[in-house]
Parts: structure tokens; C-alpha cells; sequence
């Protein structure tokens, strides 16, 4: 499992966890969103979107 937290102005705006599965029997691991959460206040700014692309940039297979 490895969490992201989302900074804005110095203050945590929500956070993403992703959770490797399989990483010790599949060479080619599953990759979940176990959570993802924006707080109320750094709603609706385009913060969570940037988060989830990101994150899938990350995790791009390939």
C-alpha cells in the first residue's frame, strides 16, 4: 500500500492510497485505487482530477 497526500497553498487538500496486489505470485501486478478522498473545501477546483491522473501516470502498464 503506498498513500499520496495533495498539498494546496501548505495544507493537505485529501489523500490516494494504492494497493499492489498479487506483487509476490504475478509478473504482472494488479494496481488499485483503495481510496481517494478531497476535502470538502478543495472540491470542485480540479484537484482530484489532476490526483487521478497522475496516479494513473504513475501506474501506466504499458
Amino acid at each position: 500500500m503506498e498513500p499520496f497526500f495533495f498539498v494546496v497553498d501548505g495544507s493537505i487538500a485529501g489523500f490516494l492510497v494504492v494497493l499492489f496486489e498479487n506483487m509476490d505470485i504475478d509478473p504482472d501486478p494488479t494496481n488499485l485505487i483503495y481510496d481517494f478522498m478531497i476535502l470538502e473545501k478543495y472540491r470542485r477546483l480540479g484537484i482530484g482530477r489532476r490526483a487521478a491522473v497522475e496516479a494513473f501516470k504513475m501506474y501506466d502498464a504499458e
